[in-house]
C-alpha cells in the first residue's frame, strides 16, 4: 500500500474520530449532572423529577415542531421559485 493512500484513509478516520468524541463528550456532561438534578428535585417531591422531565419534552417538541414547520415553508418557497410548485 503506498503511503499517501494510508495517510488518507488515517486523516478520514481520524475526522471521523474526533467528531464522534465531541459528541459524546458534550453528551456526557449533559446527561452526567442529570441524575444529580434528578436526585435534588425528588428530594422536593418524588413527582417532580417526572413532571420537569414532561414540560422539557413538551418544549422539545414544540421547538422541533416549530423548526419543521419552518423548513417545509423555506423549500416550498425555494420550489416555487425555480418553477415547481406543489399542488395538495
Amino acid at each position: 500500500m503506498d503511503s499517501d493512500q494510508n495517510a488518507d484513509r488515517c486523516s478520514d478516520r481520524t475526522g471521523a474520530t474526533w467528531g464522534g468524541g465531541v459528541y459524546y463528550t458534550i453528551r456526557n456532561l449533559l446527561i452526567v449532572p442529570a441524575g444529580t438534578v434528578g436526585g435534588l428535585l425528588w428530594t422536593h417531591a418524588p413527582k417532580l423529577p417526572l413532571q420537569v422531565a414532561g414540560v422539557g419534552g413538551l418544549l422539545g417538541l414544540a421547538v422541533f415542531w416549530l423548526s419543521a414547520v419552518q423548513s417545509r415553508k423555506r423549500d416550498l418557497q425555494g420550489s416555487e421559485q425555480d418553477g415547481f410548485v406543489e399542488k395538495d
